[in-house]
């Protein structure tokens, strides 16, 4: 298997009188963040760390009751259902990187 680095950007930043924080430009596209995208925020006892909100929209159960039991539907395997939750987790994650 193959192993990724994950390069990480470094900068400096002030936080004004009212508490707010200018994150630079290029730090914001090279993780796909547009204006207005909300974050959450937490003190981990190193520093504060950021994360765009990720919301999912709401879902019915027929939208999402294909994976349920079916009778004469074949069961599928664990490999089956971790390649099946790896790809949705992918498909996810890329569309929250492009703000949708």
């Amino acid at each position: 298997m193959a192993t990724s680095i994950r390069v990480f950007e470094k900068g400096t930043v002030k936080v004004s009188s009212a508490g707010a924080l200018s994150i630079p430009r290029s730090m914001l596209e090279s993780v796909d963040v547009e204006p207005g995208t909300e974050f959450t925020i937490e003190a981990d006892g190193y520093g504060l760390r950021l994360a765009p909100v990720v919301s999912f929209p709401p879902k019915t159960v027929d939208e999402v009751g294909g994976c349920l039991h079916r009778p004469g539907r074949k069961a599928k395997t664990d490999d089956e259902l971790n390649a099946a939750v790896r790809a949705r987790a992918k498909a996810n994650d890329k569309a929250t990187r492009r703000g949708k």
